[in-house]
């Protein structure tokens, strides 16, 4: 794509006939370990910051063609939220948060190493660019590199990456972050929560949010 760099299908003629995105609880996985985790503000970089009510709806129907109404009822457009703020929490929780968890519940029961990260590390530089603790916020702190990106580049941000780089090599290393870090599992939600404020392990919050918007919880 000479218009730089997109997520959208590559129209190439081919044609896949088959479900590409089947219900995980339904596959075998192949059993390896697992790190994943999620951002607090993972949509609002790909929300349209100018979009219409109408626009909203349109999405919705588009995205949810089968219970757009019920998503509508759920997260109006009202006096609090703009349409912008929807989009983002919608795609957020289904596009991210949502559609990680099934996958993780799975390789977690069938006994493999899971762990969970909730990044929430908010900087006066991603407060200025006004997306929050936006998608990939957190990947200047897992490599160690290029934290003025963020606005990170001082003391505590560099005390921060280092702790999250050493727990990410280690995983890549060993399958275990360490620091104490337990291991995620279906039955109790919970994550390692990295913010400004310190580093906290809790529960992930809004599951049910996450798994019903997603069509996962009836």
């Amino acid at each position: 794509d000479q218009r730089g760099f997109s997520s959208n299908p590559v129209l190439d003629g081919l044609l896949f006939k088959g479900d590409c995105m089947p219900d995980p609880r339904a596959q075998t996985p192949n059993p390896v370990d697992l790190l994943f985790g999620f951002n607090t503000n993972e949509g609002t970089m790909f929300a349209d910051p100018a979009a219409a009510p109408a626009d909203y709806e349109e999405k919705l129907r588009i995205m949810f063609p089968e219970h757009w109404q019920e998503i509508l009822a759920k997260y109006p457009v009202d006096a609090e939220h703009t349409p912008w703020q929807r989009l983002s929490d919608i795609y957020g929780l289904q596009k991210f948060q949502g559609a990680m968890l099934p996958y993780a519940d799975v390789l977690a029961e069938m006994g493999n190493s899971v762990y969970a990260y909730h990044f929430d590390y908010m900087t006066d530089r991603l407060r200025k660019e006004g997306l929050g603790v936006r998608h990939i916020a957190e990947l200047p702190f897992v490599f160690n590199r290029f934290l003025n990106v963020v606005g990170a580049d001082d003391e505590k941000g560099n005390k921060m990456s280092r702790v999250m780089h050493s727990a990410w090599s280690s995983f890549i290393k060993t399958g275990d972050p360490s620091r104490g870090w337990e291991k995620y599992m279906p039955a109790a939600r919970r994550a390692m929560c990295f913010s400004a404020e310190g580093i906290v392990f809790r529960d992930i919050d809004r599951v049910e949010e996450m798994l019903w918007i997603d069509g996962l919880l009836k």
